[in-house]
């Protein structure tokens, strides 16, 4: 059962052996807002030694790492890293133009890739949807199961419903989302109560997860999109 008191952590591991790249890509995922975590922890890695060695000792959540390192190809290290750690989320990266690497990042068990074509404000979107257990090539969030594009409201939420949802995984607090809605913070409650109960959930983060992996929340609609 999810803690609504429990500090929310998110830990990234960027791999790339250009040290530049290294230092904007975690700049960048440090200025963004992540919903669900009350802050993240990135660490990075320049080569296959120094990222076996950081996964032994920060343990991150997510992986990042370029496909095209010059020492070693990218899929290997991932291949090795989730013999090492099967839980870990990874996804790809490369400088080259997009294209469709579904069967690439497949074989390497990898769970996306991202090109330099992709949006900067899709990244975060890109890992939360990995992060939640689906899949991301090019800007299209993959079904787990399929990999094909999911249903985008598997439960039948009514308009208010929906709304409230989507305002909770931006992280408004109730007194806002009664604001915006023009509704008493009782009634935000209301929903929020009725919410948890029909998308069986025990917390916001729950909520705001669901939000996310099913197209509610604008994170996941900027990555289908691709804007």
């Amino acid at each position: 059962m999810e803690d609504e008191n429990t500090v929310q952590v998110l830990k990234i591991m960027i791999v790339d052996d250009r040290p530049l790249a290294r230092f904007g890509l975690k700049q960048l995922l440090q200025q963004e807002r992540w919903p669900g975590f009350e802050h993240i922890e990135i660490e990075t890695a320049h080569n296959y030694s120094d990222a076996l060695a950081l996964l032994e000792r920060f343990k991150p959540d997510l992986a990042l790492i370029r496909i095209d390192m010059f020492e070693l190809a990218g899929r290997e290290l991932i291949q090795r890293l989730r013999v090492l750690k099967p839980e870990l989320k990874a996804l790809l990266y490369s400088e080259q133009p997009g294209g469709d690497y579904r069967a690439e990042i497949a074989i390497c068990g990898a769970q996306g890739f991202l090109s330099r074509d992709l949006p900067p404000a899709n990244l975060v979107p890109a890992l939360l949807s990995v992060y939640y257990g689906g899949y991301f090539c090019n800007g299209i969030c993959l079904n787990k199961a399929t990999r094909q594009l999911p249903a985008k409201i598997p439960v039948q939420l009514s308009g208010r419903e929906a709304e409230v949802l989507k305002l909770i995984a931006e992280d408004c607090s109730r007194e806002n989302i009664a604001e915006r809605l023009c509704i008493s913070v009782r009634t935000v409650d209301t929903y929020r109560s009725r919410l948890l109960k029909k998308l069986g959930v025990n917390s916001s983060i729950g909520l705001t997860r669901y939000a996310i992996e099913h197209g509610i929340s604008p994170f996941r609609e900027q990555a289908v999109s691709g804007v």
